[in-house]
């Protein structure tokens, strides 16, 4: 990891570390931690999930709305 400081979010964003801490030490270079891939693909995984769940039901609206 680099030594340089990296606090180039936005300053307007009250989110973001207000001064350069450990947590801004963050070398481009460096690959992601182990968990995050994990974590972005639970996220996907969940929302497609959701998708499937939300197009059956509408298949299931289409299909009585077309048998009446």
């Amino acid at each position: 990891m680099s030594a340089r400081p990296r606090c180039d979010g936005p300053a307007a964003d009250p989110d973001w570390a207000p001064s350069c801490s450990a947590d801004c030490l963050v070398d481009p270079e460096d690959p992601p931690p182990p968990w995050l891939h994990e974590r972005v693909m639970d996220a996907i995984g969940q929302a497609l999930q959701r998708r499937r769940q939300k197009i059956t039901e509408l298949e299931r609206i289409w299909k009585g709305r077309r048998e009446k």
